[in-house]
């Protein structure tokens, strides 16, 4: 005799084999038994239909965010004419970058009264030329040491002590964007480190430079596993938007998401004028005097 256990297995199991064999085109009428003890057809379909039921599907696995990467841009230039592109922050970007601050605190998961936690560590974009303001020895700019980039995640540093990372960039000899984004996610990688902000340069966040300018490859959100065809929207004239991009604790890219600084929002702020500094001016007497 057997355990009511064990004959319950077996019993189960003939029962899927019976229905196996029912659902299947090389069963006959034969196999059933002919003194109609049995409803062949009925037992057939109810256990082909359990059979079915047992056999275990693939569920997608829910990704917990562990690590984020912020991507914002540099704070607003001077309009300045013919160094627009290439001017130090204008007074409303130091205001823009002074304010940003305000944003970050506490932890990722913890609470915290900010909109984003606190960084554990910062990167920023070297622009590696000799025109940029913060450029070495470049002619405009002869007292500024540091790149917009710095320059706007400069009070940030200083809130939370952390230096920033200047070291990548887009430009080739720097490794582009995607060595730069090996160095972030690296940094990432380590113990402790949930959260960095990086401050970069706004076409080489989206898309690198264009190809029939040079081929630098993809931009930084791209090279830091997000794809191009899931970036948000982020036009050239829009200062205050962050890119939020989020990894598991073993560095597997989840999602991007665009949020934003929140500074436009500031009412002190939202009629402010970016008029071209003294600064500013000057500088462009020395572009012209160089002509």
């Amino acid at each position: 005799m057997c355990s009511a256990s064990v004959c319950g297995i077996v019993s189960i199991n003939y029962r899927v084999l019976f229905a196996i064999f029912a659902s299947t085109s090389w069963f006959s009428a034969a196999t059933c038994p002919r003194d109609g003890s049995v409803d062949c057809a009925a037992v057939a379909d109810a256990d082909t239909v359990a059979l079915l039921q047992a056999v275990p599907t693939k569920t997608k696995k829910t990704k917990h965010v562990h690590k984020v990467v912020y991507l914002i841009r540099h704070g607003e230039k001077a309009h300045c004419g013919k160094l627009n592109t290439i001017s130090c922050l204008s007074d409303l970007g130091l205001e823009r970058a002074k304010y940003i601050p305000s944003q970050f605190g506490g932890t990722l998961h913890g609470g915290r009264s900010t909109p984003y936690p606190a960084p554990d560590a910062l990167f920023s974009c070297n622009y590696k030329d000799w025109f940029d303001c913060g450029s070495p020895h470049n002619p405009f700019w002869k007292n500024q040491t540091m790149y917009r980039t710095q320059q706007t995640i400069t009070p940030l540093s200083e809130k939370f002590g952390i230096p920033i990372n200047n070291s990548y960039g887009f430009m080739p000899s720097l490794g582009s964007n995607p060595e730069a984004a090996k160095a972030i996610l690296a940094k990432l990688a380590e113990p402790h480190i949930n959260v960095i902000v990086v401050a970069w340069e706004h076409n080489n966040i989206l898309y690198g430079w264009p190809e029939k300018v040079t081929n630098y490859g993809p931009g930084l959100a791209e090279s830091l596993g997000a794809s191009k065809a899931d970036l948000p929207e982020w036009t050239s004239d829009n200062y205050d938007m962050v890119f939020a991009l989020s990894y598991t604790k073993d560095l597997e890219y989840i999602s991007i998401e665009a949020v934003a600084e929140n500074f436009n929002a500031q009412p002190y702020y939202i009629n402010w004028e970016n008029p071209c500094t003294t600064s500013e001016a000057g500088a462009e007497d020395n572009m012209t005097a160089e002509d």
